[in-house]
């Protein structure tokens, strides 16, 4: 059994018994068939499971065109004109620019996956960067050839963004740290201030009526309780002076009637 029509030279100089002869009746992994213009084919086994036997009962043959991984790296943005991908499976070569076939084979002799290193090809800096792919028991190697103009302008890119993400977070630390430092200082720096300015009783008014501008009484840490206590402070000042105003009537009112008293006898003479 073989799907699919007009199998033979589909890919230039093999049959259709080409493709089933890289499988043969035997094996169970799959092969791969690169050739040129985006084509490739995919042949596997079937074998038959209902009793076990696993016997031979044909071959599938898939004609596969890879113009979509160029339409890609066309569409997805992340690639320049000049990248270009790599697909190695043995010794099958797939590119996305076929015209550097030869120079890539020899670039990628002793060059493994999972590897990574600057190269150059026709006189221009390349970036490759290499991966293992396993796919149906299948092992690709995927090798990207990334111009290094087009990396060094993304780091510098990214380099840019994140310094410019760096000053603006040190932008709104320093706000916020200012703001919780006006918040904690600036109370404390106009409570000292009071202190410094209260001479006098006379001066209780003023100093009341700035600390009511301040709205600091009702903050629940401890610059609200420093304030608060500043606030019974001058109340209590105020009693006293209060107390020690009316002390000093009555000592005078007394002092009057010690007056009147020596003075009345005087009169009844």
């Amino acid at each position: 059994m073989v799907g699919g029509n007009g199998l033979d030279n589909y890919i230039k100089g093999y049959s259709t018994k080409d493709y089933l002869r890289t499988v043969g009746n035997d094996s169970k992994k799959a092969k791969w068939i690169f050739g040129p213009d985006n084509k490739a084919v995919y042949v596997h086994n079937l074998f038959d499971t209902h009793d076990l036997s696993m016997k031979h009962i044909g071959t599938v043959v898939f004609t596969i065109d890879l113009s979509f991984i160029q339409q890609f790296m066309s569409d997805s943005g992340l690639f320049s004109r000049q990248d270009f991908i790599v697909i190695k499976r043995d010794n099958q070569y797939y590119l996305t620019k076929p015209n550097l076939a030869h120079s890539v084979k020899s670039g990628l002799r002793y060059h493994g996956p999972n590897q990574q290193r600057l190269t150059s090809i026709n006189g221009i800096g390349y970036y490759l960067f290499s991966k293992a792919l396993n796919l149906d028991n299948t092992s690709f190697t995927v090798h990207y050839y990334i111009v290094n103009e087009q990396i060094i302008r993304k780091i510098v890119t990214a380099s840019f963004i994140l310094l410019l993400v760096i000053l603006l977070i040190l932008i709104i630390s320093s706000n916020i740290a200012n703001y919780l430092l006006r918040r904690l200082i600036l109370p404390i720096d106009n409570l000292a201030r009071n202190m410094q300015d209260f001479k006098t009783a006379d001066d209780l008014p003023r100093l009341r009526e700035r600390a009511e501008k301040a709205n600091t009484f009702h903050r629940s840490d401890e610059i609200g309780t420093l304030y608060r206590c500043f606030q019974r402070l001058m109340s209590e000042i105020d009693r006293l002076v209060v107390k020690d105003y009316q002390s000093q009537l009555l000592t005078q009112e007394m002092e009057n009637k010690y007056l009147m008293a020596q003075i009345d006898p005087h009169f009844f003479i």
